[in-house]
């Protein structure tokens, strides 16, 4: 069993905010898809995106899912 969590969507909202969009995934051996389930954030204008990843890095973790990326490509 594997558990990965990987970048879906991102979208740039009118406020000038990001809506960032994860899939937390858990498959089997075999490669087969058993959940998978959207894992979302948002960074406000003025805000910081590798602050709100790292945020969402840790709760991955309290969820028992490996980080995503150290830094959006945006």
């Amino acid at each position: 069993m594997q558990k990965t969590a990987v970048l879906d969507q991102t979208t740039l909202c009118a406020d000038g905010s990001i809506d960032i969009k994860f899939l937390k995934v858990i498959t089997d051996d075999g490669g087969n898809v058993l959940f998978s389930k959207p894992h979302r954030t948002a960074v406000d204008a003025l805000g910081s995106v590798d602050d709100q990843i790292a945020a969402v890095n840790i709760h991955l973790a309290e969820l028992g899912f490996p980080p995503v990326l150290e830094r959006l490509p945006l």
